[in-house]
């Protein structure tokens, strides 16, 4: 007996390595042939309902889609225009997105749609479901995911660096200093995060530093030097203006410092 589902090997290996933990790994597998009670086929058609190949076909054969029927759900399945240009596919994709969330008592898998006849790229559509991959009664094929975990990487990464910055600012100010995120006015300084100053307020002398934040969630802290320029000494010295402030993060964003000084 043919199973209802069916993973191909690279789908099962990014099951069986857990790399979507965070999403439930809600793959839709390439091979679908019966959707079990309050399960969906979601599928790319087109705004006059012409279901005449690819998985619109499927979905008319299989399913319950309805020829003539453009959009919305339609027995087991839900069509999504895909031939009437990136514009009108983004709003069909957002009205999916609200109805998928209005109804969790089903489960919704995303076919890639519009990377067959209207000859879309994953890169092109894949972004639309940024929203949607966080609900989670929605399953989107591997190449969107992997579209999509790399952006979300890129923002994770970011925000990391943000929550590590912020963190050491807040300790500083405890232990007297005035910092300041040079990156609030200077997007990317280069080799600057924070401008620290203290003053005596008898003598109004003072002290000043050029501190580097490098937030980690994992094993191994950015330098952003490579190995060769990590042994340059000549170069170290031109680049490196202060001392290099290291966070770890652990999952609730508890913080553990490490501090390199220039010298």
């Amino acid at each position: 007996m043919e199973k209802a589902k069916e993973y191909t090997s690279e789908e099962q290996q990014w099951l069986t390595e857990n790399r979507l933990s965070r999403f439930q790994n809600r793959i839709t597998p390439s091979w679908i042939r019966d959707m079990g009670e309050n399960e969906i086929f979601v599928f790319g058609s087109n705004v006059n309902g012409y279901h005449g190949g690819g998985a619109a076909r499927f979905a008319m054969n299989n399913f319950g889609a309805v020829w003539g029927n453009g959009e919305g759900l339609q027995g087991s399945s839900y069509a999504i225009p895909t031939m009437e240009g990136l514009d009108n596919m983004q709003d069909a994709v957002k009205r999916f997105y609200l109805f998928a969330r209005a109804h969790e008592n089903y489960m919704f898998y995303v076919t890639p749609i519009a990377c067959g006849i209207a000859g879309y790229k994953p890169e092109e559509i894949a972004p639309m479901f940024f929203e949607i991959a966080h609900l989670e009664n929605v399953f989107l094929p591997l190449s969107f995911w992997k579209v999509l975990t790399n952006k979300m990487l890129r923002n994770y990464s970011q925000m990391t660096g943000a929550i590590g910055e912020s963190l050491v600012v807040a300790e500083l100010i405890k232990k007297g200093w005035v910092a300041m995120n040079v990156n609030a006015a200077v997007r990317n300084c280069k080799a600057i995060d924070l401008i620290c100053i203290k003053c005596d307020e008898n003598t109004w002398q003072h002290q000043s530093s050029l501190i580097q934040v490098k937030a980690r969630r994992g094993k191994d802290f950015p330098t952003g030097f490579s190995l060769r320029q990590s042994t340059n000494l000549e170069e170290l010295n031109r680049e490196v203006k202060g001392p290099y402030v290291f966070v770890s993060l652990d999952e609730d964003n508890n913080p553990d410092y490490y501090i390199l000084s220039r010298s």
